[in-house]
């Protein structure tokens, strides 16, 4: 009886051991998906904003490039290069096209920067929502929706929506009707599942920020600080090959008429 005692005691005594380490990794991990949820907002801005400023003239080049492609065709009708090429440009023109004009929806919402109340609401909303703190497979599905309205709702700033998120927040304790054994166990899960998605965020970040876009914002965004207007000069550059191109081909239309 006495090394059953002695068991529990040192079950007990491991429980809140663990319960402790996993309240702090809990608040780590909220931080973390704010850290990945805010990178992927001030991401989606600075896209935004490239689109509205550059995206709008490729897509103008990428158009003329397909007309002048397709030109080609019809004059060398048997020319299988100028044909996949033509076809190339033309669906480059139409993504440049729609990637600007659905940016230019979205930046015309003018997305508040994120509040101190809304980056805290953010945070104690992971603290309880995080499906990596749950192994109950239904809670988890459940739990990974919420998440996905909650990063939404942060990236648009909406507090009034991860206040309903919260509001709506209802979760069955069945604690304390686990033995200590049992308890014990799904601790140690919850704790493997947080340290699991802690390797994701930061893959996810990694990946995020070695992207060729993050790498323009970060360029952008230091080279403002020295005064200078890099989208502008991309702007100009883009221009240059515009007109370029429409000088070339009126050039060759004058050639034509003298023919």
């Amino acid at each position: 009886m006495q090394s059953i005692t002695r068991s529990l005691g040192l079950n007990q005594e491991e429980i809140v051991r663990k319960q402790r380490e996993l309240e702090e990794l809990e608040q780590e991990l909220a931080e973390n998906e704010l850290d990945l949820s805010t990178a992927r907002r001030d991401l989606h801005l600075f896209e935004n904003r490239y689109q509205q400023a550059v995206g709008c003239k490729y897509a103008e080049l990428d158009r003329l490039k397909a007309s002048v492609f397709e030109m080609a065709t019809r004059i060398h009708p048997e020319s299988k290069d100028f044909r996949s090429q033509a076809e190339a440009a033309r669906e480059q023109a139409e993504q440049s096209a729609h990637n600007w004009e659905v940016h230019q929806e979205e930046a015309e919402l003018e997305l508040p920067e994120p509040s101190e109340e809304l980056k805290k609401m953010f945070r104690d909303a992971a603290k309880k929502i995080h499906p990596d703190l749950t192994t109950d497979p239904e809670e988890r599905e459940r739990r990974h929706a919420l998440m996905a309205r909650l990063n939404q709702a942060y990236e648009l700033g909406d507090v009034e929506q991860v206040q309903a998120i919260l509001n709506d927040w209802e979760v069955i304790n069945d604690w304390d009707q686990l033995t200590p054994g049992k308890q014990l166990s799904r601790l140690l899960k919850q704790i493997g599942q947080v340290r699991h998605r802690f390797n994701q965020i930061q893959a996810e970040l990694e990946q995020l920020k070695s992207s060729e876009m993050f790498r323009l914002k970060d360029f952008v965004e230091n080279s403002e600080k020295q005064g200078e207007d890099v989208l502008a000069d991309m702007v100009s550059d883009v221009e240059e090959k515009i007109q370029n191109l429409r000088i070339r081909v009126k050039n060759l239309a004058i050639d034509c008429s003298e023919l």
